[in-house]
């Protein structure tokens, strides 16, 4: 018995242990890095719409079938090598045409810097540019 209580104490220290080190890493985490940077050097407006299914209650009224349409901001965005289509989650605009930005891209997203904070817009479209340019 006493040896089963210290193996037992001594996995118990070691989950604390580890659970103090995960929040001290946690609390260390290095700010977000922008590595591309680019000018906005155009700005429209998408079209998005959001139908509802039609579906029956148990009365057998037919109730949904309604649309919703809204309007969010695309950024066409000029770097070194590449042109990027960004778009908002919102229809607010946020940036206007000849702002320069810093951004970094992971997966769909980007994540554009702006003031303090950051801006996810979705990634729509990317373009490399000719060499002729």
């Amino acid at each position: 018995m006493p040896s089963e209580r210290r193996s037992s104490c001594f996995w118990w220290g070691a989950v604390l242990i580890l659970a103090v080190c995960s929040v001290a890493t946690a609390k260390e985490k290095q700010p977000k890095s922008h590595p591309e940077h680019g000018t906005i050097i155009a700005r429209r407006t998408a079209e998005h719409t959001e139908t509802a299914p039609v579906r029956t209650d148990y009365n057998g009224k037919i109730g949904g079938g309604g649309s919703d349409v809204s309007y969010l901001p695309v950024y066409r965005i000029e770097t070194e090598a590449r042109f990027y289509e960004l778009e908002a989650r919102s229809g607010r605009d946020a940036f206007t045409v000849g702002d320069l930005v810093q951004f970094r891209i992971e997966k769909q997203w980007a994540y554009v810097q702006h003031g303090d904070k950051e801006k996810k817009l979705r990634v729509i479209g990317v373009e490399l540019k000719s060499a002729k340019q």
